[in-house]
């Protein structure tokens, strides 16, 4: 309920668990907007597929109730984690790096013909290994798939982008996942002609 009720050394093994239970119970302001049991873990198991998409090196797992919903081992790619986090539209995907500038890009498409009837879960964008939610990279993935994806349908994408540091502003937003381009138009255009 907000209080520090205990801190103290312990020994464990490497890594970090994490435990929710009852969050908004002293919320009800908050708690009356939350969705059902399971709409509400689709969307954690979906944060925590964002953060480790792009850390393949992370052993990760979500369990539920006892039971494991998601099991991602460390492993040597990105394309090997996308593979096991999308299955088989992440086994699908080609990758491609450019570089341009001060841009480098290394990103996982999918080809010609493998697309999805959702954009839920089909674009993990990131800038300088930050997941974003980003209108200037969505243009750049819808301008490279023109004409390529039906009308409706969307690309899974997996997008790394580099850049240097004063080129964007990440304090845009207080959960930092929106972001703000210093050159947007040129970062649109290389990276739109970049993918395509």
């Amino acid at each position: 309920g907000g209080k520090l009720t205990d801190l103290s050394d312990a020994g464990c093994p490497e890594g970090t668990d994490i435990s929710v239970r009852s969050i908004f119970f002293n919320v009800p302001a908050r708690r009356k907007f939350l969705r059902t049991a399971a709409t509400e873990l689709s969307h954690c198991v979906e944060a925590v597929s964002r953060q480790i998409m792009c850390r393949p090196d992370i052993d990760a797992e979500v369990l539920h109730d006892g039971k494991t919903i998601l099991r991602a081992p460390a492993v040597e790619t990105i394309a090997e984690r996308a593979a096991a986090l999308l299955g088989a539209h992440g086994k699908a995907l080609v990758p491609v790096t450019f570089e341009e500038g001060p841009l480098a890009v290394t990103a996982l498409l999918s080809p010609v013909g493998v697309h999805r009837s959702s954009s839920r879960g089909a674009s993990y964008l990131y800038v300088n290994g930050r997941y974003v939610q980003d209108m200037v990279l969505r243009r750049a993935v819808r301008e490279a798939y023109r004409g390529l994806v039906p009308k409706g349908r969307h690309p899974t994408v997996v997008l790394d982008v580099s850049i240097p540091p004063d080129h964007v502003d990440v304090n845009v937003h207080p959960a930092k996942t929106e972001v703000r381009f210093r050159f947007a138009y040129d970062l649109t255009e290389a990276v739109g002609r970049g993918l395509r």
